[in-house]
């Protein structure tokens, strides 16, 4: 399993250099001077609307981003191989968030929502940006609601995936309950909204690698006597000798996913904590999703 990470980091390494290199052998996209065309602005009188109208536009350039596209092409691959197969309880792993795409497509996002919330800053262009109508606060609140988008594309193709089964006439041991299909979704949003935070407070190259580094080696400490304080949970039990997996396990998934939304929330706070303006309110929010997560810890555990 190693090497799936390693191949795939070497596969958008490909594929964005490729893409450099198309944009650099295009001619000028203006060849002529062109006329003079006034230009409208438009005020919007509502902060929250102007805030989702960011939110989108960062949530499009996120699930367009090419690290995302390829995570998204191997799940598909993957939950295709997984219909053809004749185990159920692998395909049952699959689609609650512990088989091998659960390993992959979190860290695609952490890494797709790092450069998109740090594009800004490796351009040098906050200065730019910074002469806009948006604040900065209201630009790290867009970039932390963008993490919906993969979540809730992730969560669609789950449901394609049931449905997939479905239609193939692929049995499953039973139909999965809506927490144990969120299991994924809920880690994407997570890995979207911590790297927001984390291009934030931690803007320096090898950052990004430091936190995953940092999360492996926590999960890996907590996988052993708490297997539902991490994001990759396998709803299935394995075989004498790890050979199949033979039965399903009765677990809290309700708790587990109410606890990786707290986690989800407290690392959007800690984003827009680096903006001074709100910290009073932010904080409190703060310690309230502190104590809703910690609770849901312990139900989880």
């Amino acid at each position: 399993m190693i090497v799936v990470p390693v191949a795939i980091g070497l596969l958008v390494f490909v594929v964005v250099r490729l893409r450099d290199l198309r944009l650099a052998g295009l001619p000028d996209a203006v060849s002529a001077p062109l006329a003079f065309v006034p230009t409208r602005v438009v005020v919007s009188p509502s902060r929250a609307r102007a805030v989702a109208v960011l939110a989108l536009g960062e949530s499009r350039r996120l699930l367009t981003h090419p690290v995302l596209l390829v995570g998204a092409l191997l799940s598909m691959l993957v939950m295709g191989v997984s219909a053809g197969g004749d185990d159920g309880f692998t395909r049952y792993v699959e689609l609650t968030g512990g088989g091998g795409t659960a390993l992959y497509v979190p860290l695609v996002a952490f890494v797709a929502a790092g450069l998109c919330a740090s594009r800004s800053r490796r351009m040098r262009a906050g200065e730019v940006l910074d002469a806009t109508a948006a604040t900065p606060f209201d630009r790290t609140l867009a970039q932390c609601l963008a993490a919906l988008g993969p979540a809730l594309a992730s969560f669609g193709l789950v449901l394609a995936a049931l449905a997939l089964f479905a239609l193939t006439g692929a049995d499953l041991p039973r139909t999965p309950p809506v927490w144990e299909l969120l299991t994924m979704p809920l880690a994407i949003l997570g890995a979207g909204t911590l790297g927001v935070m984390v291009s934030r407070w931690l803007p320096f190259r090898g950052a990004p690698l430091l936190a995953v580094v940092a999360l492996v080696a926590v999960s890996i400490a907590l996988a052993e006597d708490h297997p539902m304080l991490i994001t990759y949970v396998e709803y299935a039990e394995w075989g004498d000798g790890d050979e199949a997996y033979v039965g399903i396990q009765s677990l809290p998934s309700a708790a587990h996913g109410l606890y990786v939304l707290g986690l989800d929330v407290m690392a959007a706070i800690g984003a827009l904590l680096v903006h001074a303006g709100r910290r009073r309110l932010l904080l409190a929010l703060g310690a309230v999703a502190v104590a809703g997560t910690a609770f849901a810890g312990l139900a989880a555990s």
